[in-house]
C-alpha cells in the first residue's frame, strides 16, 4: 500500500510506504522531487506486492485456488457486465475494496481487462441493437 500525504513545507510531497506484513519500509520527511523517483517507488512496490502475491497463490491448495478464481471471476462477470460498473465501482461496490486497491488493480492489468470487458459489452449491445443515444430523440417525445 502507498500512502502519499502532502506535507507542510510548501507542497513537497512525504511518502510512507508499506509492503505488506512481513516488511515495513517507512520513509519520511524524505521529498520526492521527480517523476522518476515517483516511478521507481511504484515499481518498487509493484516487484514486492507481486511476489508476496504469488508467493501467496503458490501455498494456497488447489482447492482454495479454485475458490479464488472462481469468486474473482464472478465478481469481475457481476461488475463489468451484468451491473455496468465503473472501474472503481467494481472495486469499491462489488469487491469492497477501498481506495488502496485502485493502484494494485492498475498494476495487475485489471483496469485493462475491465476496458476491454466494457469496450466488449457495449460493441455487442450496438451490435444487437439494445443502445439508446441520449438527448437525441429525432424530434420525438
Amino acid at each position: 500500500m502507498i500512502k502519499i500525504y502532502e506535507s507542510p513545507d510548501k507542497g513537497k510531497t512525504v511518502f510512507e510506504r508499506e509492503f505488506g506484513e512481513s516488511e515495513r519500509i517507512q520513509q519520511k520527511n524524505s521529498h520526492i522531487n521527480t517523476s522518476s523517483e515517483l516511478s521507481d517507488v511504484i515499481e518498487q512496490f509493484s516487484e514486492q506486492y507481486k511476489k508476496e502475491s504469488d508467493d501467496w497463490w503458490d501455498n494456497l491448495s488447489y482447492e482454495d485456488k479454485l475458490k479464488a478464481f472462481y469468486s474473482v471471476c464472478y465478481r469481475i462477470y457481476l461488475g463489468d457486465v451484468d451491473r455496468g460498473t465503473s472501474y472503481r465501482g467494481v472495486l469499491y461496490d462489488v469487491f469492497n475494496f477501498g481506495p488502496d486497491a485502485y493502484l494494485i488493480g492498475v498494476e495487475c492489468n485489471y483496469m485493462n481487462l475491465h476496458n476491454y470487458i466494457q469496450t466488449g459489452v457495449e460493441t455487442e449491445s450496438i451490435r444487437h441493437g439494445n443502445f439508446v443515444i441520449k438527448g437525441n430523440n429525432h424530434g420525438k417525445e
